[in-house]
């Protein structure tokens, strides 16, 4: 986790998927957004954890699952969607 915590953004078709993560005293807790309507939150201390969601494009909706993997040294996620990894940057 940076200092002010972890940003990630990705695109599917023009939707917007981004996940935010903030410091709280015990544990860091991650927001799912997408298309900005927030739609999965978690809390973790260490360790993995996945936040979920759907998308819907061309009237078909797809899943989108984001893996976070919160360590002592930092945070990484990935992003899949339909079950396919797709580019998340990580922005902060």
């Amino acid at each position: 986790m940076g200092v002010f915590g972890d940003r990630f953004v990705g695109d599917f078709y023009g939707h917007k998927i981004e996940v935010d993560g903030a410091v709280g005293l015990l544990s860091a807790e991650f927001v799912l957004s997408i298309d900005n309507k927030k739609v999965d939150r978690l809390s973790i201390l260490l360790g993995q954890a996945s936040l979920r969601g759907e998308v819907i494009h061309s009237d078909t909706a797809h899943a989108v699952v984001v893996r976070i993997d919160q360590g002592i040294t930092g945070t990484n996620a990935t992003l899949e969607i339909a079950g396919k990894a797709h580019p998340f940057q990580r922005l902060r």
